[in-house]
């Protein structure tokens, strides 16, 4: 019990399931976000309005990066974002269940079974 080396193909393992799951993750999430627009419209309006008003300001400067200032601005797109993956998570809940009784780095123990 206690610590011990962690293997190469368990790092590879999880680095490659880590890799694959940041693409599926974001299409999952700006799914659900565009559909959530389509059948909220009032919230697509004021998102709409509001980039339009940003645009316009930015007009005056050519770059087509937003600022954090620009950004700040926009508080119905970030609630939207937000709002998204809280009703439509795009992270599958991924546990491990400990085959033997051991000791977490943080000092809890964990029996037999336990998901963790």
């Amino acid at each position: 019990m206690g610590k011990r080396p962690i293997s190469h193909k368990v790092i590879k393992d999880n680095i490659v399931s880590l890799a694959f799951a940041i693409g599926d993750t974001t299409c999952s999430a700006l799914t659900w976000f565009f559909w959530l627009l389509l059948k909220h419209s009032h919230v697509e309006t004021k998102i709409r309005e509001k980039l339009r008003k940003v645009l316009s300001v930015k007009e005056a400067k050519p770059s087509l990066v937003f600022s954090t200032e620009d950004l700040s601005k926009m508080v119905s797109l970030h609630a939207a974002l937000c709002e998204t993956p809280r009703l439509f998570p795009p992270v599958p809940n991924q546990s491990r269940t400990a085959m033997k009784q051991d000791i977490l780095p943080s000092g809890h123990h964990v029996n037999i079974g336990y998901k963790v």
